[in-house]
């Protein structure tokens, strides 16, 4: 039941993703959040390999535009330390989180 309704998430937070990119300026922080939150829910829905690139950039992205302890920036770090346990890649997911608690403090 989890993943049909990730499944389902991703695909509206995919379509307002797209949305925003038409009416946005390129690179906009709120096009990089909606890319984290699709990513988000690809990755509970086990599309761990959609998941990481949209999960990446959208963190890229925040990390250039929003400054250190924005609640975005620390929504899209724990997103990838989720989705690098997930994936089992503990060393990626221990990286993100010495940065997570960094933004934090």
């Amino acid at each position: 039941m989890v993943r049909w309704l990730t499944r389902g998430a991703a695909l509206v937070y995919g379509l307002a993703k797209d949305g925003l990119e038409t009416i946005l300026p390129a690179g906009h922080w709120r096009v990089a959040i909606a890319m984290t939150v699709e990513g988000r829910c690809r990755a509970l829905s086990g599309d761990l390999d959609a998941a990481e690139p949209l999960l990446t950039e959208g963190w890229r992205r925040l990390e250039e535009v929003r400054t250190s302890g924005d609640q975005y920036r620390e929504a899209a770090l724990s997103f990838l330390v989720e989705f690098y346990e997930l994936s089992g890649r503990t060393d990626e997911a221990q990286r993100h989180r010495v940065l997570l608690e960094r933004e934090t403090r």
